[in-house]
């Protein structure tokens, strides 16, 4: 069997493993080529990277074998060490013996030895362990495998009469038996505006960043002391902002009260953030759990949603009431354990039975919670809830006391904290969230109008927020004047030839720049998509992208790539499934939900069950031809 992996990311790896492990067992003789321009962890995971960049999931739960929670497992089970376990055992030895190749290697062997396992590890070091996990399976591959690592795109793939494939790069071409394209973000081509304002760029000498992961971005061109407007306020943003402080050598220390002090470079540029919402997300809080350690889901629990399938939806109000029962059941739950322990049993007995929201206040009222300390979900989702209209016009001031009250909020931790906690519930109910996505149980059009275009951007939001310690950042360098806010809503227009942003909250109150962060990565979107092979197989009918039907007959393009639910193989122009061509990961996004999540370990994540279901059908397809 001749296989194909594109991308060289956490998914590839894995897919990686599983073909060396289910060969193993097999005894089946296969050769296998792994494609990668970027190198082994692909753009977003380079160990020689900017090192200021830090993940958003703390040590302990990012691993890329599989353990004993995960089920069904077709295949083999291969242990091994999350990150942190590896931090503490395997990873000096291996970074001292690369040093050459990694040039953050003293960095990397200071922080091992300080990482603790609900400490957030460096992109890096990440990167780090991807290529000790590449290695480590090279070095145990059977004598019935070869493998051999690319580095190079493959950049077209064409089908042949004899069901294999062909597959180019820019310099040679191949034929496979099977191939999988594990790929990430692809940059797209401009829309109208980004288009208008990278033009006013180029004529003007201004800098315009569009779309990309931040650690790739040029920023060279960003001058000191110079005005950056930044677009989008979620993990981009953060990253931007330190990569153009901390980066350029800023430092912070630590005060008496928790809160940071930012001690500038000198370097830094003065930086804007705006967004439709307007605040910035908000932070992960401090991890207490234990390995493998999820609160259980109350309301959206299997038993609930197996009364649904297609052709009985769930409709999406029962969803979200009872998405919202979750976080209140947490909330108050953690809430009455510090303040009146001896009545958490008989509240939840009395909280169990409700499907609306709105039945909630009788039984806060019945145990006496106050109104101050009651959750507001709406609060939570629109933080200018909390402000007056004054307050509000002064936004870079209420920022700031969000930023506060948030950071304060995250570090009570994710078994302590009433608000942290419910959030984290979030993360927690994803394998129910992802059951109603993968079993259709909502209507098209619901799926479109109100998961899609409502409920994404509220998790994403309140659940796929910084670690705390980028939100103390933030509120340092609000401190400090090095950056400020413009508001919801604020209006792009070019003014003198530069770049003009206009205040919808306060009259007369504008920004004038020399560059445009677009702190957002490139959204899934196929039909607007550069990557050359996605486009190539859209040219030869043999991908086509994932559409749904609105209630009132239109077809709205959902961004994916359309693969088969169960096995991730690709469809044609004609929604014929191609046999041992597939496609997993982002280009996806859409038709899956949640594509960009690294594998957790201890609680059976969806993640590495799909990629045992993936080369699964690739030998089951084998066996049956």
């Amino acid at each position: 069997m001749h296989i194909g992996i594109v991308g060289a990311g956490p998914r590839g790896l894995l897919i990686l493993e599983r073909l060396i492990a289910w060969s193993r067992e097999r005894q089946e003789k296969m050769a296998i080529h792994l494609f990668d321009l970027n190198g082994i962890g692909g753009v977003v995971w380079q160990p020689n990277q900017s090192y200021t960049l830090i993940m958003n999931t703390p040590s302990n739960m990012i691993s890329l074998f599989e353990d004993e929670t995960v089920t069904p497992l077709a295949g083999p089970l291969t242990t091994g060490p999350n990150i942190y376990d590896w931090t503490k055992t395997e990873a000096a030895e291996y970074i001292q013996k690369n040093n050459q190749r990694f040039e953050h290697a003293n960095a990397f062997l200071a922080e091992i030895k300080r990482l603790q396992a609900n400490d957030y590890p460096t992109r890096a070091l990440y990167g780090v362990y991807l290529n000790w996990y590449y290695e480590r399976l090279t070095t145990q591959l059977p004598a019935n495998v070869t493998l051999e690592f690319q580095l190079h795109n493959i950049i077209m793939v064409q089908r042949m009469a004899t069901g294999q494939f062909t597959a180019q790069t820019l310099k040679q071409k191949y034929t496979f038996d099977s191939l999988i394209m594990a790929l990430g973000y692809s940059e797209n081509n401009r829309n109208e505006e980004e288009a208008l304002l990278e033009d006013y760029a180029n004529e003007h000498e201004l800098v315009y960043i569009p779309p990309r992961n931040p650690a790739s971005a040029d920023l060279t061109g960003i001058l000191p002391h110079s005005t950056v407007i930044s677009r989008g306020l979620g993990l981009s943003f953060f990253d931007y902002v330190t990569l153009l402080t901390a980066g350029r050598g800023g430092t912070f220390t630590k005060n008496a009260d928790q809160t940071l002090t930012y001690h500038p470079s000198g370097t830094e540029p003065k930086i804007v953030g705006m967004s439709r919402r307007g605040w910035p997300y908000h932070a992960k809080g401090i991890n207490q759990k234990a390995y493998g350690e999820q609160f259980p889901a109350q309301y959206l629990t299997r038993d609930f949603l197996q009364r649904y399938d297609k052709a009985h939806p769930l409709p999406y109000e029962f969803f979200w009431q009872r998405l919202q029962l979750e976080l209140n059941w947490v909330y108050y739950t953690f809430w009455l354990s510090a303040h009146q322990p001896e009545q958490v049993s008989a509240f939840q007995q009395a909280m169990k039975p409700l499907i609306q929201v709105a039945q909630l206040a009788l039984i806060l009222d019945t145990f006496k919670i106050p109104q101050a300390e009651r959750l507001d979900i709406a609060e939570q989702m629109n933080p200018a809830v909390a402000f007056t209209e004054n307050q509000i016009q002064q936004f870079t001031t209420a920022v700031a006391s969000y930023l506060a009250t948030d950071a304060v909020a995250a570090e009570a931790g994710t078994k302590t904290g009433p608000l942290t906690s419910a959030l984290e519930m979030l993360r927690d109910v994803r394998d129910s969230i992802r059951y109603v996505i993968e079993h259709e149980l909502l209507t098209e059009d619901e799926y479109i109008n109100r998961f899609a275009r409502h409920f994404n951007g509220v998790n994403n939001f309140l659940s796929i927020g910084p670690p705390v310690q980028r939100t103390r950042e933030l509120q340092a360098l609000v401190a400090a004047g090095i950056v400020e806010f413009a508001g919801p809503n604020a209006r792009f227009s070019t003014d003198r030839g530069q770049f003009r942003l206009d205040s919808d909250l306060k009259p007369g109150q504008f920004w004038l720049a020399d560059t445009i962060l677009e702190s957002r990565l490139p959204p899934a979107t196929v039909l607007k998509t550069t990557n050359p092979l996605l486009t190539t197989l859209l040219a030869n009918k043999d991908a086509r992208s994932y559409q749904l039907q609105e209630a009132n007959g239109n077809w709205v393009d959902t961004g994916a790539i359309e693969v088969d639910r169960q096995t991730d193989q690709l469809k044609d122009a004609d929604g014929n499934v191609i046999k041992n061509l597939f496609m997993w990961g982002v280009p996806t996004e859409g038709l899956h939900w949640l594509t960009t999540m690294s594998p957790r370990p201890g609680v059976n994540d969806f993640f590495l069950q799909e990629a045992d279901r993936i080369v699964a059908t690739l030998f089951q397809n084998q066996t049956n031809s």
